[in-house]
């Protein structure tokens, strides 16, 4: 255990979650898929054996994005943490991720990024020296050009650790490319039922050779206002 960085898991609770991010048009499916994200994020965190911290709504102080998550990463500052990393609900390939590597670097001084296929970041830690909340509060969130702004603003003063690229979870879409990826790769059994269970209920179509995921009850194509750190 690193006594000295704290992980912040920022994200909504469920419910407010499954209202901004409808996967589907059943409530009752979309809190289902909010929950699963959320309690995946939460068991891999314990697994870190580390401090964590979850930032959700009611923790969350500001008026904006940018100000609520420059808050949370203040906060933790303040608790005696030299440094901080970040992370969201929606990344389902905890797996990848080397902690102790991460650790290691932000101890030496440096900044870790995890960049997504949107433009934007799953994953970022900052050392306390590195952290300019002022100018932080004011970067692109939730804005295409992100991580661009974000890896440059983090290395005027820090060399950036690059972590694997990784997909998030915002549509339907991004569900299916989960499923295919995970055919050649060892199934993640926390979330198989859940994921199996959408699917059923969702299509007999999703075997089409043409790939179309025009599914029954799920709004596929449909752009998502994205959940923290990412850009949909």
């Amino acid at each position: 255990m690193n006594n000295k960085t704290a992980i912040l898991f920022f994200s909504r609770t469920a419910n407010s979650e499954a209202d901004h991010k409808q996967w589907s048009k059943n409530n009752h499916l979309n809190h289902s898929v909010a929950s699963l994200l959320i309690q995946n994020a939460l068991n891999q965190l314990k697994k870190t054996q580390q401090s964590f911290y979850h930032f959700d709504e009611h923790l969350q102080c500001g008026n904006h994005f940018g100000e609520k998550l420059s808050n949370a990463f203040e906060a933790l500052y303040e608790k005696g943490f030299s440094s901080v990393i970040a992370i969201g609900n929606d990344s389902l390939n905890w797996h990848n991720i080397n902690w102790n590597e991460l650790f290691e670097s932000l101890q030496q001084g440096h900044s870790v990024l995890g960049p997504n296929y949107r433009g934007g970041a799953y994953l970022i830690g900052i050392h306390k020296r590195n952290f300019d909340k002022a100018s932080f509060q004011k970067l692109p969130w939730q804005q295409p050009l992100l991580y661009q702004a974000l890896n440059q603003h983090l290395g005027e003063n820090a060399t950036v650790l690059e972590t694997t690229k990784e997909r998030d979870f915002n549509t339907f879409h991004d569900l299916l490319l989960f499923i295919k990826a995970q055919r050649q790769q060892i199934a993640l059994k926390s979330i198989q039922s859940v994921l199996r269970s959408i699917l059923i209920v969702s299509t007999p179509s999703f075997n089409n050779k043409k790939g179309k995921h025009l599914l029954s009850g799920f709004r596929a194509g449909y752009t998502l206002r994205p959940p923290p750190f990412f850009y949909a």
